[in-house]
């Protein structure tokens, strides 16, 4: 898995989304079907006064 902080994503890997029709690709390309794609929700609870 692969986390950027402050760069830019002009990089491709296979297992990226592109677009396709019908069993030529895998999903489609656009920022809100990779960000589906490749994101795992999770749950962060942080206990703090400051906050």
């Amino acid at each position: 898995t692969t986390v950027m902080v402050n760069d830019h994503t002009a990089f491709r890997v296979d297992w990226m989304p592109f677009g396709g029709a019908k069993a030529s690709g895998l999903g489609l390309g656009g920022i809100s079907y990779s960000m589906e794609e490749m994101s795992k929700e999770k749950l962060m609870v942080i206990k703090s006064s400051v906050l």
